[in-house]
C-alpha cells in the first residue's frame, strides 16, 4: 500500500515572489543602515561645520551634520518610503505563508 505525503510543493509562482519579496526587505534595510552610517562618519569626519546629505537613487534618507563641534543625523523623507517598502515586503510574506499553510490544510 502507497501513502501519498499530506505535504504539498508550493507554487514556482509563490516561490517566486516570496524570493523576490525577501531580498526587498534585506535590501532595505541594508541600504537604509549603510546611509545612516555614511552621514553620521561623512559627518564626523567633515574639516568644518557642514551638512551631509545622503541619499539613494534620488530618495533623500539622511543628513549628516556638523555643528560648532555637535555632530548629528537627521532622518529625511525617505526613510518612511524605505520603511513601508520594509513592511510590504514582510507582510507579502506573511500573505503567502498563511495561503500556503491554508491550501496545505484544505486538501
Amino acid at each position: 500500500m502507497t501513502s501519498v505525503s499530506a505535504r504539498r510543493n508550493p507554487d514556482p509562482m509563490t516561490i517566486a515572489v516570496a524570493t523576490i519579496a525577501a531580498a526587498t526587505a534585506v535590501l532595505v534595510l541594508a541600504a537604509t543602515t549603510a546611509a545612516f552610517f555614511f552621514a553620521a562618519e561623512s559627518a564626523r569626519y567633515a574639516a568644518g561645520d557642514v551638512v551631509m546629505p545622503v541619499d539613494l537613487l534620488g530618495l533623500p534618507l539622511f543628513e549628516g551634520f556638523r555643528n560648532a563641534g555637535r555632530l548629528g543625523v537627521h532622518a529625511e523623507w525617505g526613510v518612511p518610503v524605505m520603511a513601508l517598502m520594509f513592511v510590504a515586503a514582510v507582510a507579502t510574506l506573511t500573505v503567502l505563508r498563511r495561503r500556503e499553510r491554508h491550501r496545505r490544510l484544505s486538501r
